[in-house]
């Protein structure tokens, strides 16, 4: 899927729950007063909708408008960044396996260092003995998924010691700027 098909689906989201945000407040302008709870209540689901297709929508294209991704490039989801880095480990001669996050559990590897992260910034520093990955992703929710979703692939981490969930972002990431997830994983 290319961020232009990325575009179509969330567009069509986005134009469908205005519709039906339309068609929920002409229900409720129908009745005098309140009108019937169910109005209200399908009111409120289709706001909620419609604000979410439209942060979709608006994140989309503010990425692609800010000049950080080619429109016909490969949408970045979870499993095309793990591919992405698996492909390229496995040009090296290692092997990432999808089931087993520590490829170092055998002991083929001397060591093994992995850190996966969310930054503002697009620059990679070079380390020695390091393959460093650079993914946009399209905004914080979309990047704490896929943080999610690698530190699950490539960290050791089997008692879930690291909750996504707790590690607050915001401190650190600006929304208002383009955002990339980014790895450094070595293996020697």
């Amino acid at each position: 899927m290319t961020y232009e098909d990325k575009y179509a689906e969330l567009h069509s989201k986005y134009q469908k729950s205005g519709k039906e945000l339309e068609q929920a407040i002409e229900k409720l302008s129908e009745t005098k007063g309140f009108g019937d709870l169910n109005d209200i209540s399908n009111y409120e689901k289709a706001h909620r909708n419609f604000k979410y297709a439209e942060n979709q929508f608006q994140g989309l294209l503010k990425y692609v408008i800010d000049g950080k991704v080619d429109p016909s490039t490969e949408f970045n989801t979870c499993e095309y960044i793990f591919g992405t880095i698996k492909n390229d480990q496995l040009k090296k001669g290692i092997k990432l396996k999808d089931y087993e996050p520590y490829p170092n559990e055998d002991g083929e590897w001397e060591y093994y260092s992995c850190n996966v992260g969310l930054t503002n910034s697009d620059e990679i520093k070079k380390e020695y003995q390091h393959s460093f990955y650079l993914f946009p992703v399209l905004n914080l929710e979309h990047g704490k998924e896929c943080y999610a979703y690698l530190s699950d692939k490539l960290l050791n981490n089997p008692d879930k010691e690291v909750d996504i969930e707790s590690l607050d972002f915001k401190k650190v990431i600006d929304e208002t700027k383009p955002i990339f997830l980014k790895v450094s994983l070595g293996i020697k």
